[in-house]
């Protein structure tokens, strides 16, 4: 099972769920980037299930063959949060902070990767990417991003929410608007491999399954059924 690396923590309750009702089916996990996912299913890695942190993702693999269409699964949708260092003051808001004085370093994942996508269409949103150009730091995946702050390689960060709430040291200095940015919707598939098989199927659903679903709340994500309610 291929699980988009700001998932992580909800793997041990997945496989929690799995054990209790079909102690037969083994889960190996292999955590990243949506987008380096996507490229390792399309080289042939063997990936049952995917699970990404991006849509788009999804429906470009379905239509390129390596996904099926009718197992796409929407569960839950996520938000940004401007995050900083313990020693970060400036806290008026998201915009008031990136435009600070203040501000040396800003960290985000680079435009393939769903975080930084999301990420660059609120800083354009704003007209701050092609201020910030100089100042950005450019990380790997989610959890690297939230990594550079807690180790005060950077002032700031655009993480998801769901992953601030794992900060060691760096606190969350604003809100961001997700009407601002595309919206980040989870979503998982099954390959076009073993099509028929009761497994992967029951790998796939239990995410929509009361258990993970409450751990999604928990963890800070918006349930999917619930994402349309927000204004």
């Amino acid at each position: 099972m291929a699980i988009a690396s700001s998932l992580r923590a909800l793997f041990l309750p997945l496989r929690q769920h799995l054990l209790e009702n079909n102690p037969a089916i083994h889960v190996e996990p292999i955590f990243g980037a949506s987008s380096t996912l996507a490229r390792q299913l399309s080289f042939g890695a063997p990936i049952d299930v995917f699970i990404s942190a991006d849509a788009e993702i999804v429906d470009d693999l379905i239509r390129r063959g390596f996904l099926a269409q009718d197992s796409e699964l929407e569960f839950a949708h996520g938000d940004l949060v401007l995050i900083g260092g313990p020693n970060w003051l400036i806290r008026d808001s998201a915009i008031s902070a990136l435009k600070s004085q203040q501000l040396e370093r800003l960290a985000i994942p680079s435009e393939s990767v769903p975080l930084g996508r999301y990420a660059r269409a609120w800083l354009d949103s704003h007209q701050l990417l092609d201020e910030l150009s100089g100042k950005i730091v450019v990380t790997e995946h989610a959890r690297a991003t939230l990594a550079s702050v807690d180790a005060g390689f950077v002032d700031l960060a655009i993480v998801y929410r769901s992953d601030s709430r794992l900060a060691r040291t760096a606190t969350v200095v604003a809100q961001i608007d997700s009407r601002e940015h595309p919206p980040i919707r989870y979503v998982a598939a099954r390959s076009i491999n073993d099509a028929n098989c009761p497994a992967i199927d029951e790998a796939l659903a239990a995410w929509t399954e009361p258990l993970l679903q409450g751990e999604l709340a928990s963890a800070g994500f918006r349930l999917a059924e619930q994402a349309s309610e927000v204004k």
